[in-house]
């Protein structure tokens, strides 16, 4: 083989190799670019999400508030007038459930893929539970107007004595408020305030974690002995309960903070 004709093939490997890196190098940088613009658009939605839970534990806070400072005094002050009015006259007091918003629901953030089912699924969950808490704000709404409509209406038609009538609605006025303690107080909103706390700190581990690396603390198998396909089964099931056993303690602690910040918010809106 003569110089000039290994010249002449390493020319044409070097054109062959300089096609090759031509076509495969902007594919490549095309490749990472939309991988990289792929992550930037997913944490993006991840950081709506996570401003959009806070925005609503604060709003489900605030409708706590409302509620406890409605039953303390202007429910309060119902039920007292009522106690205080003479046997032989009727009792026509009134008071006006407080407004309360029920925009929490935002269902974009169902589209929103986070990437790991269990939390598309707490997700999905923390809406079922504003859901449950919206619908409970508007039928405690509707149950307290129609308590003193019908007090109202009976009263002025005097179909009962007024003792009689004063007595009902008394009666009627505390099945009120024990339902709204015990239904929205301490089953709505603690529900809703317990799920979207807890979200919100597996969201923002999720984050610091990184998909894979959630993957594998979480829902992995690998390194792991199973004697059987069994016992595999029974740690691929058991999945939940090993993430809400991890993450238990500090959404105790997050929301043992939060009660305190509300307390303290509670006292100061009583001296205003």
């Amino acid at each position: 083989m003569t110089i000039s004709s290994i010249i002449n093939i390493l020319d044409d490997y070097q054109t062959l190799v300089g096609s090759f890196f031509g076509i495969v190098l902007p594919v490549t940088f095309w490749y990472l670019k939309g991988l990289v613009e792929t992550k930037k658009e997913h944490n993006k939605k991840l950081i709506y999400l996570k401003r959009y839970l806070v925005n609503v534990t604060e709003g489900v806070y605030d409708t706590r508030l409302t509620i406890e400072k409605f039953l303390k005094n202007q429910f309060q002050e119902l039920k007292e007038n009522v106690k205080m009015r003479e046997d032989n006259c009727y009792s026509m007091d009134n008071a006006f459930f407080p407004f309360i918003g029920t925009d929490f629901i935002d269902y974009k953030v169902l589209s929103i893929n986070i990437k790991s089912e269990y939390l598309d699924n707490k997700v999905a969950l923390v809406l079922r539970n504003l859901k449950d808490l919206n619908a409970s704000i508007n039928d405690s709404r509707r149950q307290f107007t129609n308590t003193v409509d019908k007090n109202e209406r009976m009263a002025s038609r005097k179909f009962n004595l007024p003792s009689v009538q004063n007595d009902m609605y008394k009666k009627n006025l505390e099945k009120f408020e024990k339902m709204l303690n015990d239904e929205m107080l301490n089953k709505n909103i603690k529900t809703a305030i317990r799920t979207l706390m807890s979200l919100i700190i597996m969201l923002s581990e999720f984050r610091k974690m990184g998909m894979r690396k959630w993957r594998r603390k979480f829902a992995g198998t690998s390194f792991k002995y199973f004697k059987n396909k069994k016992e595999l089964n029974e740690f691929k099931e058991s999945t939940l309960d090993r993430i809400d056993k991890y993450f238990k303690e500090k959404i105790d602690e997050e929301i043992e903070n939060l009660e305190k910040g509300y307390k303290k918010q509670y006292q100061n809106q009583q001296y205003k």
